[in-house]
């Protein structure tokens, strides 16, 4: 095409107006004003122009179409233009043909600063640093971004080493241009788009602060049928469509857009809301299917990178920036960071990364399936979407006045008569679940959720409600059952994953909390916050010492689980009609998930607490054998370390023979009766040794010394071990206490469900175990269900203690089926446990079997009695001894009587403590002494029988002998 000579330039008050108009942003009077000065007279200028104005509205295909006709019309001397074509070329990525645009001048022209300049730039957009360092030329010749440009051509071509250019892909095929007048038509097109979105703007910008989103849509939907193609109407509507909580409509309704009528408003919002839904898939196949003339507008590496970034992948992302040779200024800082990132000057780590980010990426699952109907939506479609929202927006704003006003009865009947006329529709069944549980029907309000779970799996709105009412009912294994079902692109939404989170930190496992929270970037400010408290509690900074936290969780999951199998005997207990099981079921399966996670906590902190005691406790003991050593011993230092280290390795192996060994024990009552005497005898021995005469020169020091430390060693270890415990102790006894019959429940379905074996009925250890478990749910119930209940008056009071007393003595009783069975016991030891648990579960405790408590021994006393009855007899025993020793002041007693009074009060404390531990000690003394008036007696009797005979024959003698 030839332009006519008359107009080659454009007037340059008229380019003083166009300026103008283009720092009013009025795009559109420009582009208007340039198509009519083409259409009446094309000059070069004017095209170029109208190329720069439809590339900042965004019309990037038309743009590049002036720019084909504007180079088509160019001679080998137009040095200025062809600049100016360049550099358009540029900046739409189309370097091959910014190359062509300058080839076509004439060599006398090379030499002008300007076109060495755009070809230095062209040739290093095109990859081709060598030729663009030879292309720029002369640097003093040139300004300071071309001389900028000329030092980083020098530097990637390999600096003082100067490489030569890798070979790159061939140019493509020129394109034709098309008619100007054609051109000219779609710019005047475009022209009354703009102008139309321009006018509808205020309004519907207006409708949107007001929060009505709906009006809004509704506007541009009125004007869209007059302009069914305008792109800036299409894209203010899918935007709209996105905040009522239609994407999926949204990303359809952008996607149907002709080609030709397209722009970055109809592909790079589309591309954002599929980024935001987790549709990585469907973002990277957008982006590939790009028109030729749309990639450029709206930055197809940009998208590429982003996506990549998003979907974990930063190797990519950077190859996708990489790739681009004429790199945005806004994306230099990305591309820096995911440079480091990716192994910054180590390319070898960069080549691995990226082989296992391509393994990635091809087993990357698809996305998941849409929530709008199959279809491309039209205007009717999306009209009739409207309506349907309009009218679901009625009734929801009237529940919502309702609850407002603190009514949540009436708004729940509300939304229930319009469910059931219009049926059942996500939003209302959401709004219907909160109006129940404002009303303390949780789990109707849980149904509901599940109800609209099913008719949108994938809406995260109602996941998120779902899962926030699961974790408040403690239905924790549920919730992490329903999360590992949904998709990956579902799982990785924010509310979702923080959702998850607290549910992970109810559990109380903090490090699958901070894992579910996942990249703290994308989560809002509170849900940072809380992510920053729950770092806290997972470790914070010791985190980098602890040994697999996320595994270790991982495990208590696992043991939770399967700690939980008894549960399954709830599915074959005869409930009575009408009987929600499920939620016992769940109760009786939270609170041993806290017994869970309670139990591997305290064995993990026995774990590490035992082994830093017994760290600690060995560089006390080196210590103290090193300071003994230098003392007793006149040797050097380097002599008393060698000491103290054969000595701490002698107490060490004493503790591990003697006190791991020979006293080893079971119970702590064992423990102390072998343990305390093995350390005193441990101790006196080595004391002993200390005052031995061999080994000579302080030996026997260092080695008594060694052995006493064994004892300390142990008596640290005991110590360790009984703090530990002691708090296991207190925190099961607190969830024992906070539910009692959860813990009663937990024990019985668990004897159910190992009774159902045949084989283990007659194994004893069994037998033995589940005559523990029927004694903890019969103290349970003894105990701690009457505090529960929590009677205000003593009659009360005392009655509930009564039956509960006699409750647990018939759920004794079960202990002697189990101890000793009979023929045919068995199916009544299993009849009675399951009238048992459906007597508890179902809070009919006036169904429990009871006996009277004194049909059967006397119960066991509390530790609390016990420990106060030994006080008191402790204190009577030692009274008349402190008396006397506080009294002497007052009495001035001399040193003899002084003396005795002791000695009668020491008397007095030993007999008062043998009769407080055996209290028929006192028959046993009598019984003592009349046995010894008996053997007394009987040695005494013969001596009598003897002088009695002797005098009755001298008597007998006389007498009768007369």
């Amino acid at each position: 095409m030839q332009l006519p000579p008359a107009a080659a330039d454009a007037p340059s008050q008229e380019d003083a107006h166009i300026e103008r108009l283009l720092a009013d942003a009025r795009h559109s009077d420009a582009s208007e004003i340039l198509a009519g000065w083409l259409s009446a007279a094309p000059d070069r200028a004017s095209l170029i122009n109208l190329a720069e104005v439809e590339r900042l509205q965004g019309h990037a295909h038309i743009a590049l179409e002036l720019l084909r006709i504007a180079q088509a019309t160019l001679g080998g001397t137009d040095a200025e233009d062809a600049a100016d074509i360049a550099d358009a070329f540029l900046i739409l990525q189309r370097p091959h043909e910014a190359l062509a645009a300058l080839r076509q001048l004439t060599t006398d022209v090379h030499g002008d600063p300007r076109i060495r300049d755009a070809l230095g730039r062209t040739y290093l957009a095109l990859g081709m640093p060598a030729a663009a360092y030879k292309a720029f030329g002369d640097s003093r010749t040139l300004w300071s971004l071309a001389r900028r440009a000329r030092r980083h051509a020098w530097w990637r071509s390999g600096g003082p080493l100067r490489r030569p250019d890798r070979p790159g892909p061939p140019p493509p095929a020129p394109e034709q241009p098309p008619a100007l007048d054609y051109v000219l038509r779609e710019v005047q097109v475009f022209v009354v788009y703009e102008r139309t979105a321009a006018a509808l703007a205020p309004a519907a910008g207006e409708l949107g602060e007001q929060d009505r989103p709906l009006d809004a849509a509704e506007l541009l939907l009125t004007a869209l049928a007059d302009q069914p193609d305008n792109p800036k109407l299409l894209a203010g509507l899918a935007e709209l469509l996105d905040v009522l909580h239609h994407p999926d409509a949204a990303i359809a309704l952008l996607r149907a857009t002709p080609a030709a009528d397209a722009g970055p408003e109809t592909f790079g919002y589309p591309i954002e809301l599929l980024l935001r839904l987790r549709r990585f898939r469907g973002a990277l196949a957008l982006v590939e299917d790009l028109p030729a003339g749309v990639r450029e507008g709206v930055d197809a590496a940009y998208w590429r990178a982003r996506t990549y970034q998003d979907m974990g992948l930063p190797t990519l992302a950077h190859d996708a920036l990489q790739a681009d040779r004429t790199p945005r200024p806004w994306w230099r800082d990305t591309r820096r960071r995911l440079w480091w990132r990716t192994g910054g000057p180590l390319p070898l780590w960069r080549l691995l990364r990226r082989r296992v980010e391509r393994r990635v990426l091809a087993g990357w699952p698809d996305d998941p399936p849409t929530t709008e109907p199959p279809g491309t939506p039209g205007l009717a479609e999306v009209r009739a979407l409207l309506q349907r929202e309009r009218l679901d927006r009625t009734v929801l704003s009237r529940a919502n006045e309702l609850l407002d006003a603190q009514d949540a009865e009436a708004a729940g009947r509300l939304l229930a008569d319009s469910i059931d006329r219009d049926g059942p529709i996500p939003a209302r069944l959401r709004l219907l679940a909160w109006a129940e549980e404002l009303q303390g029907r949780d789990l109707d309000a849980l149904r509901r959720l599940e109800l609209a779970h099913g008719i949108d799996p994938a809406d995260p709105q109602t996941l998120q409600e779902l899962l926030r009412s699961l974790r408040l009912l403690g239905y924790h294994r549920r919730a992490i059952d329903l999360y590992r079902l949904l998709p990956a692109p579902v799982r990785h939404n924010p509310d979702l994953r923080s959702e998850m989170a607290e549910i992970y930190a109810a559990m109380g496992l903090p490090t699958l909390a901070l894992d579910a929270f996942g990249d703290p970037r994308h989560l809002p400010s509170w849900d940072r916050k809380h992510r920053r408290r729950v770092w806290w509690r997972s470790g914070g900074p010791l985190r980098l010492f602890l040994r697999d936290p996320r595994g270790f969780e991982e495990f208590v999951v696992q043991s939770w689980r399967a700690a939980t199998a008894h549960l399954r005997v709830f599915d074959r207990l005869p409930w009575p009609a009408g009987f929600a099981a499920d939620d016992i079921r769940w109760r009786v399966d939270r609170f041993v998930q806290r017994v869970t996670v309670l139990d591997h906590r305290m064995w993990a902190i026995r774990f590490w607490a035992v082994r830093g005691t017994r760290v600690v406790s060995l560089v006390l003991a080196g210590a103290a054998l090193f300071w003994t050593a230098g003392t007793a011993m006149t040797v050097s230092a380097w002599w008393a370390a060698a000491a103290a280290v054969a000595g701490t390795a002698v107490s060490f192996a004493l503790l591990r023979i003697v006190f791991f060994g020979l006293a080893a024990a079971s119970g702590w009552s064992a423990i102390l009766l072998r343990g305390a005497p093995a350390g005193l005898a441990t101790v006196a021995v080595g004391y002993l040794l200390t005052t031995a005469p061999w080994p000579p020169g302080g030996g026997a020091v260092v080695l008594g010394t060694a052995v006493m430390l064994s004892a300390a060693l142990a008596l640290c270890h005991f110590l360790t071990i009984g703090v530990v415990q002691w708090r296991l102790i207190v925190s099961y006894r607190r969830n024992v206490h906070a539910a009692p019959r959860d813990d009663i429940l937990d024990a019985l379905t668990g004897i159910l469900h190992e009774a159902a074996l045949p084989a283990r009925r007659n194994d004893l250890d069994w037998r033995a175990a589940w005559i523990y478990k029927l004694e903890r749910a019969a103290r349970t119930l003894e105990r701690r269900l009457p505090v529960t209940l929590a009677a205000a008056d003593p009659a009360t009071a005392n009655w509930v203690a009564e039956r509960a007393g006699g409750a647990a003595v018939a759920l004794r009783a079960l202990k002697r089926r189990v101890a000793a069975p009979v023929d045919g016991s068995w199916a009544q030891f299993d009849a009675a446990l399951e009238r048992a648990v459906v007597a508890v579960a179902t809070g009919n405790l006036g169904d429990l079997s009871w006996r009277k408590p004194s049909d059967t021994a006397g119960r066991a006393q509390p530790r609390w009695k016990t420990a106060l009855g030994a006080a008191k007899v402790l204190a009577v025993a030692v009274a008349p001894v402190l008396i006397v020793i506080a009294a002497q002041p007052l009495l001035q007693l001399d040193t003899a009587a002084l003396r005795w009074a002791k000695v009668a009060g020491l008397v007095w404390a030993v007999l008062y403590l043998l009769l407080a531990v055996d209290p028929t000690l006192r028959d046993k003394i009598d019984t003592a002494q009349s046995l010894n008036s008996l053997l007394t007696s009987a040695r005494r009797d013969p001596e009598r029988a003897d002088r009695r005979d002797v005098s009755d024959g001298a008597g007998g003698r006389g007498p009768s002998g007369q």
